[in-house]
């Protein structure tokens, strides 16, 4: 589960993959949920995850007791899709890079999957205090409230 979380990828992609799929710094899914192909970069973590698991399958990267996973917590899962797509969003990745990362084809699904955390929408609230934070609009405020 961490590999997918450091990756975004779903369940049957990360479940699917075979050591011929990995070359390098990257991931090759033939056949995404929506019949795409998607070349996922593989992060610092991802790789490290990669090191772990390496010689317990001759096939499959995961595996139980040398035999390809087959079932885990699909719910589970998906939130941890979720929580990644999320966390990219809240360090500021774009929209687009999300899309292309993951293998969405809209940006809907790519606003779908990443929430934006009240705390980070906070100094994008406060733009507006530099703009009314005027001698004259200070006055009118003040006016207004002892109204």
């Amino acid at each position: 589960m961490l590999f997918s979380l450091a990756t975004g990828l779903r369940m049957g992609n990360v479940l699917g993959l075979k050591w011929s799929d990995v070359e390098g710094h990257v991931a090759r899914i033939e056949r995404t949920k929506n019949d795409e192909p998607l070349t996922a970069p593989l992060n610092n973590l991802a790789r490290a995850v990669l090191v772990h698991v390496q010689g317990q399958c001759p096939t499959h990267v995961f595996s139980y007791r040398g035999r390809p996973l087959k079932r885990v917590n699909a719910r589970a899962w998906r939130n941890l899709r979720h929580t990644w797509a999320s966390w990219l969003r809240q360090k500021g990745v774009p929209t687009w890079a999300l899309q292309g990362l993951a293998g969405w084809k809209s940006e809907s699904m790519a606003n779908r999957y990443a929430h934006i955390n009240v705390d980070h929408l906070r100094p994008f609230a406060s733009v507006l205090d530099t703009l009314l934070d005027t001698p004259d609009f200070s006055e009118e405020l003040k006016n207004a409230l002892s109204h």
